[in-house]
């Protein structure tokens, strides 16, 4: 069994795509987005900032200026309490400390993207690990995992991961907390979870994970009392089922509190920033006040906002409602008709993975893997129950969230944002992109090229990193050289892969709809 995701040279899996931002961002002109894009502090030039304008000004880009100014200036305007704290937060602390020594060569702006990028590749390289680690568990199958990994690396939502955003570090602690379910870790995977969620809104969704298996739990003390209640007292039945569920429903609590805690935390200091006095006293540099009061964003020092009177005031759902227009079919204009074309291919591919989990799993699927393992053995579809890939029991949670994401996301988000919302929290797309990719692989290769399991067996670490590098390279040129030989299902997953890195890193860099 390998021993871990090799880590030594994770980092050069990015070099590619952050070499393709800078080239991009040079060739190409700017597009006037006219969007959020308060002024940068008046200062004069270092020697570093020129360097980091021209290396990685294209990341400052879209919903990243946000991120950046958070960690800046902290919340001056209401509509960037949209934007989640933990990764703003994490960014300004190290900036402030380990990287501060970065501030006698460049402006503290730039320290700050600096900063932001390094800490994405970090996640972006744990996440993997975690995606790998994750695999191994679910599928049962080292090599499908390693290669779902590869596939991550050329995710299509890859700009997102690098650039000043918060997917890469809640892909980790995502697919972290999804390792400690698979654990049976409840404590921790709640307390993953949590965290998840003070990175971003959807960290709550895909906490029911973890209270589908424990709603599972309680399903199935009924349903095994259920037979025995024809045999015995109906207050003896009674008894038994209150007591069994006396161990259940506290800890679902518990977990649930857990998991809900950060969010409410956050939701309560924005509404003592914005709601009380509290925000009265906030510093605000002069050209950031005059940046709002042009634009006309709330401040904190305005009068309270109209959600500070709701009954249960929810500063996020207010804003992405009136700020961004986020609602049940909002979003269905015929002007966004290219979003949703850009959108298409990753909805495709969440339909092909379900419909050919459920294909293969259609009494398992259709009563959610609800009932006991012993109703199940008594159907014909028993045998056709896998233990091991993508069709395994195991998978049928992460295909379940992964169409609650998509469903919310096609019916109330901006749909643009579809793409990376399930890059950064569905492990299954992965899976579902290397069985079918594998599958065709061993056609035209006398070895399977994804199962370097055996061959990292002999490697130390650093050489671990060798392959990890050497076998995603070798992913991209083996299916280039066998392109003829690939089902037409095989070129489209792949095509959509890695035009999505080039597309999306050009059109990203140069402030084109890619948002």
């Amino acid at each position: 069994m390998l021993s871990g995701w090799p880590r030594s040279r994770d980092v050069s899996l990015c070099k590619n795509s952050r070499c393709s931002e800078m080239i991009f961002n040079y060739i190409l002109p700017d597009h006037d987005a006219k969007v959020f894009n308060p002024p940068l502090p008046k200062s004069h030039a270092m020697p570093g900032d020129k360097v980091i304008n021209f290396l990685l000004g294209g990341l400052r880009r879209w919903d990243g200026i946000y991120f950046l100014h958070i960690a800046e200036h902290g919340y001056t305007y209401m509509n960037c309490l949209a934007f989640f704290p933990l990764f703003p937060k994490v960014v300004e602390y190290l900036s402030k400390s380990l990287f501060f020594p970065l501030t006698f060569f460049m402006c503290q702006a730039n320290v700050l993207l600096v900063t932001a990028v390094i800490v994405n590749l970090y996640c972006f390289v744990k996440s993997a690990g975690a995606l790998y680690t994750l695999g191994g568990k679910v599928l049962n199958n080292e090599a499908l995992a390693y290669k779902g990994a590869l596939l991550y690396c050329i995710n299509p939502a890859s700009i997102f991961f690098t650039a000043p955003y918060s997917e890469a570090m809640f892909a980790w602690l995502g697919f972290t907390a999804m390792i400690q379910y698979e654990k049976k870790d409840n404590y921790k995977c709640s307390f993953f979870f949590g965290l998840a969620s003070l990175v971003r809104s959807n960290g709550l969704v895909s906490a029911c994970i973890l209270f589908y298996k424990r709603f599972k739990d309680v399903l199935g003390v009924f349903l095994e009392f259920l037979p025995r209640s024809r045999f015995s007292s109906k207050s003896n039945s009674i008894i038994l089922i209150l007591s069994s569920l006396y161990f259940l429903l506290p800890t679902m609590l518990i977990y649930a509190l857990i998991c809900i805690a950060p969010f409410a935390y956050y939701q309560y200091y924005a509404y003592q920033m914005y709601c009380t006095d509290s925000g009265k006293s906030l510093s605000i540099p002069g050209f950031i006040y005059d940046y709002g009061r042009k634009q006309h964003y709330v401040l904190p020092t305005d009068t309270n906002p109209e959600w500070c009177t709701h009954f249960i005031p929810l500063s996020y759902s207010y804003i992405q409602s009136h700020h961004w227009g986020v609602g049940f079919m909002r979003y269905y204009q015929t002007k966004q008709l290219p979003n949703f074309v850009l959108a298409l291919p990753m909805v495709l591919l969440c339909i092909c993975a379900a419909f050919r989990y459920i294909r293969h799993n259609r009494f398992y699927s259709l009563t959610l893997g609800l009932l006991p393992e012993l109703m199940y053995s008594k159907k014909l579809d028993k045998d056709k129950l896998k233990e091991e890939g993508f069709e395994s029991m195991n998978c049928l949670v992460y295909m379940i969230h992964m169409l609650v994401l998509l469903v919310f996301g096609i019916f109330f988000m901006h749909i643009q944002v579809i793409t990376r919302l399930l890059a950064s929290s569905c492990p299954l797309i992965y899976w579902y992109a290397a069985a079918v990719t594998t599958a065709n692989s061993s056609k035209y290769a006398m070895v399977n090229r994804w199962d370097v399991i055996k061959r990292n067996q002999q490697h130390t670490t650093q050489e671990s990193g060798d392959l990890l590098q050497s076998n995603l390279l070798e992913l991209v040129s083996t299916e280039i050289q066998n392109w003829q030989k690939n089902s037409a299902g095989h070129k489209l997953l792949l095509s959509y892969f890695m035009v999505y890195v080039l597309i999306g890193t050009a059109a990203f860099s140069n402030f084109l709809p890619w948002t």
